[in-house]
């Protein structure tokens, strides 16, 4: 009687996973990428749905995100503390506003678009000021 090796299976799973992983994980900093600049499109969640998806897959992408100039100190802030400082609530805030009026008024797109882009910034307000507010620094 022949035994089947479990551990096959799962490596021929991780093998097949592996590159999905990291595509979602490459989308997921593209995203919060966007969001830095998009109002209502949030970026920490994309770039923490990053880290772990790159954690799973590819330690050395994990290690450029987490090193990174850039997205680096807002990871590391959130794992310590798991909650933002009351200035970033704020920028955050204003962003989303103000790019909110920005879009709805320069551009010339459809009713329906304008509702999405409200009801989007709305979200992402919300998503803002449900985050925790660390005091001290």
């Amino acid at each position: 009687m022949e035994k089947s090796t479990p551990a096959a299976g799962s490596w021929v799973q991780r093998k097949a996973v592996r590159p999905v992983l990291i595509l979602a994980g490459c989308s997921s900093v593209i995203l919060g990428a966007i969001g830095i600049l998009l109002p209502g499109l949030p970026t920490t969640p994309f770039l923490l749905l990053a880290a772990a998806l790159f954690a799973k897959s590819s330690p050395a992408l994990y290690d450029i995100l987490i090193r990174s100039r850039v997205f680096g100190p807002y990871i590391e802030e959130w794992r310590r503390y798991r909650s933002i400082r009351p200035h970033v609530r704020y920028a955050a805030a204003i962003v989303v506003v103000l790019g909110l009026c920005l879009s709805l008024s320069v551009t010339s797109i459809s009713t329906p678009w304008k509702i999405a882009n409200v009801i989007l910034g709305i979200v992402g307000l919300c998503v803002v000021f449900r985050i925790p507010v660390r005091r001290s620094p």
